[in-house]
């Protein structure tokens, strides 16, 4: 998505550092919310759809 995580946070009032992820190509926007969001459902529901086919392929209708 060409944007960077991590770096300064507070947590329950302490600073913490986290390693940085990503390369920041652009400035995070809302719309790369929207666009993880969307990544996240559509792998969710391929990984179900993939998960039924085996388990109805392993198991059969009916088993």
């Amino acid at each position: 998505m060409g944007i960077r995580l991590g770096g300064h946070n507070r947590y329950f009032g302490k600073d913490t550092f986290r390693e940085y992820m990503g390369d920041a190509d652009h400035e995070l926007e809302p719309q790369y919310i929207r666009k993880a969001m969307y990544l996240m459902y559509s792998v969710s529901l391929a990984a179900g759809v993939i998960t039924a086919l085996l388990h109805l392929g392993l198991y059969g209708l009916w088993s």
